[in-house]
């Protein structure tokens, strides 16, 4: 999974997005991303998720932290 923080400094603005009633943990806010395809590098992922759910091309990104973790629907780990 990428998740993306698209930062405005002029502004001093971050952008989120809100989940839809169609989702799971609809209405939490989130940052944009989703899932890595098979084969796919983190900044091609994240590329790809900006551009098919906000229509916005990204250019450069820089990893802040990764992070490993295990997501189920019922828990967090």
């Amino acid at each position: 999974v990428v998740v993306g923080i698209l930062y405005n400094s002029d502004k001093d603005k971050v952008l989120i997005t809100k989940r839809t009633s169609k989702q799971y943990l609809s209405g939490y806010w989130e940052f944009p991303g989703g899932k890595t395809k098979k084969n796919e590098d983190s900044f091609s992922a994240l590329s790809r998720e900006f551009y098919e759910e906000l229509g916005v091309s990204i250019t450069k990104a820089k990893r802040l932290i990764k992070i490993n973790m295990i997501i189920s629907k019922k828990k967090y780990y």
